[in-house]
């Protein structure tokens, strides 16, 4: 992917790991998502577009949105009044830039405490009941997960075997869309950081999340996440620094749907407004799947003026994470809002899957949200016919109290497995 000296073709999004960041919600020069009427289709009109003075491609069918490039050195307001005086246009906002959340990490804190949490004489610390939901179901191969982010490495020995996997492209010839969903040999699903059929993770934060959902259990092999088994779809459209485009979050989003995911695990965000992105989500709400976001890391209070987004877009299946220690304490670090974040879960120190079949520590609320995802999962797993939203109901209902997240979050409560699945 360019560089943003090299006309920006990024949104930096804030991973939600490691060293804390500052955020910036930066406008690239030159770059304008264009909606375009319903009785117009956007594909039909790349050509239109792409005249003397612009570039257009396609973002995606179902957004009927393009990205058109027009001349740096034009003024934004005089480059959005022209493209909005063409009659096929119904809105026009920049191209930008987000950024991954970042936070510090304690690499001596025991491993998977999130899972459970015991000290060594056996008392029990908080932790969201996995062992006892396990009792009920470990997963199910059926429900599919889409991780957006920096990809995942499918060739990881504790993932490979959860990957979620396009048989039709797997088992068909090189270089051709046997499926004809619009991508080629999309296998383990797509990089819309680079434009190609491979979504391996390149930077680390994508591999991390997808641990905590979904490492396989029971195989004698590093860690187990929330779902011994499921299928995890590997949507890649930040880059080794972290940068990926608004264009690209959309895409990865509009696959999800368009290939059988029912969680969507979105570990990024930034300050800023979209509508393109808003209707996005929107369209995940109307396919029957939930989108799962984090929190943030600046310690802010989402309910206010300055909200993270997309954890802050007020569509009924969005549920917005906060991080919480192994202490039962909101994690320093973490945002918060009595109405714009919904739930805490384990977001401190910890132990997942890293590239190159490795394992590390990373805290964050990007952390925090894999695991309400991964419950989202192993609730569908044993209730498959739930809607979106009865599960939604489901993982906010079953929390556990905490005094921390009081006036804090929607529920006051901390992730509880059991109590979802039962």
């Amino acid at each position: 992917m360019n560089k943003i000296t090299n006309y920006f073709s990024l949104i930096i999004i804030l991973i939600l790991s490691q060293a804390s960041l500052a955020y910036s919600s930066e406008e690239i020069p030159g770059e304008y998502l264009v909606k375009l009427k319903e009785n117009f289709t956007a594909r039909s009109l790349v050509s239109a577009f792409s005249q003397k003075n612009n570039k257009a491609r396609l973002v995606s069918n179902e957004s009927n949105i393009l990205l058109v490039s027009r001349p740096i050195v034009e003024l934004k307001s005089f480059a959005m009044e022209s493209l909005l005086s063409h009659q096929e246009v119904e809105y026009v906002e920049p191209n930008r830039v987000i950024h991954l959340l970042a936070a510090p990490n304690d690499p001596e804190l025991e491993k998977l405490w999130g899972l459970i949490n015991e000290s060594k004489n056996g008392d029990r610390g908080v932790d969201i009941l996995a062992r006892e939901a396990w009792e009920l179901t470990t997963g199910s191969k059926d429900v599919i997960v889409a991780v957006i982010d920096t990809g995942v490495d499918y060739s990881h020995p504790d993932l490979q075997e959860n990957m979620w996997v396009n048989k039709a492209e797997q088992q068909g010839s090189p270089g051709v869309d046997d499926d004809n969903n619009g991508f080629v040999d999309d296998i383990y699903g797509y990089n819309f950081a680079d434009k190609s059929s491979d979504p391996m993770d390149d930077q680390g934060h994508g591999t991390h999340c997808s641990g905590t959902i979904g490492a396989k259990g029971n195989d004698g092999v590093g860690v187990v996440g929330v779902n011994w088994d499921v299928s995890i779809m590997a949507l890649k459209f930040l880059d080794s620094e972290g940068a990926g485009t608004l264009e690209g979050a959309i895409g990865a989003i509009d696959y999800a749907i368009a290939n059988g995911a029912r969680v969507l695990s979105n570990s990024w965000g930034g300050y800023f407004e979209s509508t393109a992105l808003e209707e996005a989500v929107k369209r995940t709400n109307q396919a029957n799947a939930i989108f799962i976001a984090a929190a943030g890391n600046e310690r802010n209070n989402n309910d206010k003026r300055k909200k993270l987004n997309p954890a802050s877009i007020q569509i009924d299946n969005v549920v917005s994470v906060a991080a919480v220690a192994k202490s039962g304490s909101m994690a320093w670090f973490s945002n918060f809002g009595e109405k714009f974040v919904h739930l805490g879960a384990p977001g401190v120190d910890i132990y997942s899957t890293k590239p190159n079949d490795s394992y590390g520590l990373s805290s964050g609320t990007s952390m925090a949200t894999p695991h309400v995802s991964g419950v989202a999962a192993l609730v569908l797993s044993r209730f498959p016919n739930l809607t979106n939203l009865e599960l939604k109901e489901k993982l906010l209902n079953s929390t556990t109290p905490l005094t921390s997240l009081q006036g804090k979050t929607t529920t006051g409560g901390f992730l509880n497995a059991y109590e979802a699945v039962k």
